[in-house]
């Protein structure tokens, strides 16, 4: 087996007040092919100005999850960061 992709973002934090729920914010991915990558200079894409914004949260509040959501101003998708670096490199 050998890596496909290189992929790096940054990554913010923040813990609802009674921590049931954790919302991360990624942004500035950028992608590089990995094959061959340990052979030559890695060339990492210019950051994109998508930002990723995931609510991450235990089975058990599911049901709850809406009430943040809904709160937010754009509509939630789903997004992989793999699939994206694919399609860009």
């Amino acid at each position: 087996m050998e890596p496909t992709l290189i992929n790096r973002y940054e990554r913010r934090y923040s813990l609802s007040f009674g921590g049931e729920f954790r919302l991360t914010v990624d942004g500035r991915l950028q992608f590089a092919d990995a094959v061959g990558a340990h052979r030559r200079a890695i060339k990492l894409s210019p950051p994109a100005t998508t930002l990723i914004v995931e609510v991450k949260f235990g089975p058990e509040h599911a049901g709850d999850v809406e009430v943040i959501t809904n709160e937010f101003p754009f509509r939630m998708a789903r997004f992989s960061k793999y699939v994206a670096g694919i399609e860009r490199v």
